[in-house]
């Protein structure tokens, strides 16, 4: 057995142990019928709120503007022209003002935990910093590198990492795998080994999802979601 085909073996027989397998779809909030949508369930999502409940925040933007929350084929975005833009999201803004978007669209100040800042301001900053870097719709997201999303959504957008990585995965299509600190651990664990590289993990992880036959986002939310709560818990 070569020493791929063995890592991979140990990843598998871990993921079998530890991770839950008995629903195999992934929420609704993956397939997201356009970028404003994901930003806004992943900004209001809290930290602890890795299940599967529906977010009120995003349900009452797509009530108010009339758009659709999800998309209907799951595996494909719509069209870019029958999106609707960030452009369009920052057009809400700028005419209702942030205290009407606060009290009529989301109807909720939450807050992110040691801030006092509304999350709504945080919707409305990284929707104009990805759109000042020409991103739009969710296409655009998806060719560009998570490294240049991760840059911006935290030093210009002012996201903490856990809301950054909500926001990729919501984006990221079927291939979707982001060997952060948790995932890393996971693997590393399963392998008995002190640490493993970024793209490593996320080669194996891949590859032991194919194997699997599940969707590689799938296994990458599972690991994530287990990691996060182990952590919340410790």
């Amino acid at each position: 057995m070569s020493k791929a085909a063995f890592e991979i073996s140990e990843i598998m027989r871990t993921v079998r142990r530890s991770l839950p397998m008995e629903n195999l779809a992934l929420p609704d909030r993956f397939f997201p019928a356009h970028l404003s949508v994901a930003l806004i369930d992943a900004i209001f999502r809290t930290r602890c709120e890795y299940d599967d409940h529906t977010v009120p925040a995003a349900r009452r933007y797509c009530r108010h503007f009339d758009i659709a929350q999800s998309r209907v084929n799951r595996w494909t975005p719509p069209e870019a022209s029958e999106q609707e833009a960030l452009t369009d999201l920052i057009r809400h803004f700028e005419t209702l003002g942030m205290d009407r978007m606060i009290g009529e669209v989301f109807r909720t100040e939450q807050t992110f935990l040691g801030t006092k800042r509304p999350k709504a301001e945080y919707v409305l900053r990284t929707a104009r910093e990805l759109k000042r870097i020409g991103i739009e719709v969710l296409q655009d997201v998806q060719v560009r590198s998570c490294e240049e999303i991760e840059q911006v959504l935290e030093d210009s957008a002012g996201l903490g990492a856990a809301t950054i990585r909500m926001v990729l995965m919501y984006t990221g299509n079927d291939e979707f795998v982001r060997g952060d600190g948790h995932v890393r651990r996971f693997v590393a664990d399963a392998l008995g080994r002190e640490g493993i590289s970024a793209g490593r993990a996320e080669s194996l992880v891949r590859r032991c999802a194919h194997e699997l036959i599940l969707s590689p986002r799938y296994l990458d939310h599972q690991i994530w979601s287990r990691s996060s709560t182990s952590l919340l818990a410790a």
